[in-house]
């Protein structure tokens, strides 16, 4: 606890000597504070580590059998019993991506992320997302569009996280959109960024809840009664991802005519 005195206001009629006193304490003050905020930081992030692998190896395990079952003993299984351990092994992986989703975010809050920035092209990055997820878009019934143009600058981020903030914003796209709907993904350089645009064609957002969406566990209501899918973690990431590498994600929407989410990335210095 940093312990606070009780001191005279400075004026005018303050001597040198006293003012110097008081400035010394107020220096040792503030010392005090940093030496407890870095304190906490730190504990933070063992407790950080140590929960991780405290969940994780257990978790690991389990879903290590479950494969070993499916792979080499479902022969003497029945369909039913085959299917209960299906279901397990499924809730495993989604318990898996949500354990991994919490570290993530906690860590970005925690300012505990190594951020490595570089020289990336978007247009790979896109292409990757693209491939990852487009099973899934053919699954779900719709058109996943893409119009990056051939020409666009390096960017200067963390391709790992520039990845998962982009795919997290097309999966969301995938899932507001109708079946029959469409996709789209688009990039060009504007003022100094490249910017990154995901447009779904879903029943949009209400502007009172525009500001909604980014927050952690925020999971808005769908209009056929269906219950929120997900923990309502990916858009709280990918913004808090775009700021640990100096960009940003912004969101516009029409009720009735989609969402467009947008990703600016610096885009790389020039190098003489």
């Amino acid at each position: 606890m940093v312990t606070r005195h009780n001191r005279p206001e400075i004026d005018a009629a303050c001597s040198e000597q006293e003012l110097r006193r008081l400035l010394a304490e107020s220096a040792s003050e503030v010392e005090e504070l940093r030496k407890k905020v870095r304190h906490l930081e730190t504990q933070g992030v063992q407790f950080l580590s140590s929960a991780t692998h405290a969940v994780m190896n257990p978790l690991t395990i389990i879903q290590s059998y479950l494969d070993i079952v499916l792979a080499d003993l479902r022969g003497g299984l029945s369909d039913e019993q085959l299917q209960f351990i299906a279901t397990a092994r499924t809730a495993s992986l989604r318990l898996h991506r949500l354990i991994e989703s919490l570290v993530e975010l906690a860590a970005l809050e925690l300012g505990a992320v190594e951020i490595e920035l570089d020289a990336v092209a978007v247009g790979d990055i896109v292409a990757e997302v693209h491939a990852s997820r487009a099973a899934s878009v053919s699954e779900a019934g719709l058109e996943l569009e893409v119009s990056i143009p051939a020409d666009l600058p390096p960017v200067r981020a963390d391709a790992d996280r520039l990845r998962g903030a982009l795919d997290a914003l097309v999966e969301n796209a995938v899932q507001w959109s109708p079946h029959g709907g469409t996709v789209r993904v688009a990039a060009a350089a504007s003022d100094g960024d490249v910017v990154v645009s995901v447009a779904d064609s879903g029943p949009g957002i209400p502007e009172r809840r525009l500001n909604d969406v980014f927050d952690a566990f925020a999971r808005l209501p769908r209009e056929s009664g269906e219950p929120p899918r997900g923990a309502g973690l990916s858009l709280s990431i990918a913004r808090r991802q775009m700021d640990a590498m100096g960009g940003s994600i912004e969101v516009s929407s029409n009720e009735g005519n989609g969402s467009t989410f947008t990703l600016r990335i610096p885009i790389l210095p020039h190098q003489p």
